[in-house]
């Protein structure tokens, strides 16, 4: 199951998560449990840009795809992905949407825009609320937008350590996806399809 392939170091810090409320604004740091100083503490920890890798599991595979990432933390709250390939978020749509997966399959790559939510300092780790990222797709004979849909905050988020030889890890899980800001349709996990981005020390 997709679900238990999250990296094992990251998911010791499961238990951080029951510290402090899942009570956040999407956008601010807001009612997280530390202070401003403790803020700009974890933040000054994980700043700046981090080379590293992208990795999932393909639909019918049991061997991940790695594909080398680079990402940025540019303030408090907000985050940039850089490079992330569009066709990886093609690999868990069913066969019911072929069209929509064959055009998603064809672009290159895009800049995942995140808000970010520090909320733990020892170890540093904050949540994760992905902005929806947007494509216009031709098929079917028209143009069509399409959204990408990914879990928020409990299930999106980051953790550095320096017992973990000073690494960064996140996990992001993509549901599904919206078709003309209208049609709303999952994937065929009903677990959502898992990413795990990990820096390079």
């Amino acid at each position: 199951m997709k679900a238990k392939k999250i990296i094992m170091a990251v998911s010791c810090c499961f238990s951080v998560f029951c510290l402090v409320s899942c009570n956040l604004n999407d956008d601010d740091n807001s009612n997280t449990g530390l202070s401003q100083g403790e803020i700009q503490t974890a933040f000054n920890t994980v700043k700046n840009i981090h080379l590293g890798k992208l990795i999932y599991t393909p639909t019918g595979s049991n061997k991940n795809d790695t594909l080398s990432i680079t990402w940025d933390i540019n303030t408090d709250s907000t985050m940039t992905i850089h490079n992330f390939p569009v066709s990886s978020l093609a690999d868990n749509i069913g066969s019911d949407y072929s069209d929509i997966k064959t055009a998603l399959e064809k672009e290159g790559t895009i800049d995942l825009n995140c808000n970010i939510s520090f909320y733990n300092l020892n170890p540093v780790a904050f949540h994760i609320n992905p902005i929806y990222p947007s494509l216009d797709l031709s098929y079917g004979g028209a143009v069509h937008k399409i959204q990408i849909i990914f879990h928020h905050l409990w299930n999106s988020f980051g953790v550095y350590s320096n017992s973990n030889n000073g690494r960064l890890q996140m996990q992001l899980i993509e549901t599904g996806f919206y078709v003309d800001q209208k049609e709303y349709h999952e994937l065929s996990s009903y677990m959502g399809f898992w990413f795990g981005i990990e820096s390079i020390k």
